[in-house]
């Protein structure tokens, strides 16, 4: 499984493991635990974003401690998680404050849209964080068509796709956290084995959790094993 948000499948989930069916979930959590969870740690995810964006903001001879929070939707348990993880940083970093917080629904122009109407507002912006590199891409055109890409740091995450590294080298994104999805798909690969190796274990018995690692991706390091193609992995 792979939930839009945490609540949807909340109660078939639920029912599954009742029914005897063991479920993988796939980087998007429900809030009903299931046997396995292989993905992204969003919570971490969220402070390693409004980290940078602290570090940078917050030094000697930045325009300003603002930053925009551009997030997917809402519901989204990447958005939820994520966020505490800002709400963390931002409790320890009281110099940074938090001009928008709105919903891009992992949509570029959409993205775009938001930060053509915050620059306007908040000439003086520092750093916008996103959560899909992606979408993000739009917020860069924004910055750039503004000529503000000196001005304003761009940092988001994503899968560890060949695009996200095309976009720092045009540009576009500053900083990527990457989850690296091929990772991910091993590990749950090995799950789903392991669920089928032990018919006996009842479904529910056990509920693991494999967070996977992350890489700070930047124009140093936008290349090779940080980019992967998909005909790469076939």
């Amino acid at each position: 499984m792979q939930n839009p948000d945490v609540q949807t499948y909340a109660r078939a989930l639920k029912q599954a493991q009742d029914a005897g069916i063991k479920i993988l979930q796939i980087n998007m959590q429900s809030i009903t635990q299931t046997d396995s969870y292989v993905g992204n740690d969003w919570i971490e995810m969220g402070r390693l974003e409004a980290g940078e964006l602290a570090r940078t903001c917050l030094a000697p001879g930045a325009p300003s401690g603002k930053i925009v929070w551009l997030a997917g939707v809402q519901t989204g348990a990447a958005n939820i998680y994520m966020r505490e993880g800002l709400n963390q940083i931002l409790a320890e970093n009281p110099g940074l404050e938090l001009v928008s917080d709105q919903p891009a629904d992992y949509d570029s122009e959409k993205a775009r849209q938001i930060t053509e109407t915050v620059l306007q507002q908040h000439p003086d912006l520092c750093g916008i964080m996103g959560i899909w590199d992606n979408a993000e891409v739009g917020a860069g055109a924004a910055v750039l068509a503004a000529g503000k890409q000196d001005q304003v740091t761009i940092v988001t995450n994503g899968a560890g796709a060949h695009t996200a590294c095309e976009s720092i080298e045009k540009g576009l994104l500053d900083v990527v956290y990457n989850f690296n999805a091929p990772i991910q798909a091993e590990i749950a690969a090995q799950q789903i084995s392991e669920f089928l190796q032990n018919p006996d274990r009842p479904a529910g018995s056990e509920k693991t959790v494999f967070f996977g690692p992350i890489t700070r991706v930047d124009k140093n390091n936008a290349s090779g094993r940080n980019c992967w193609k998909i005909d790469e992995l076939k």
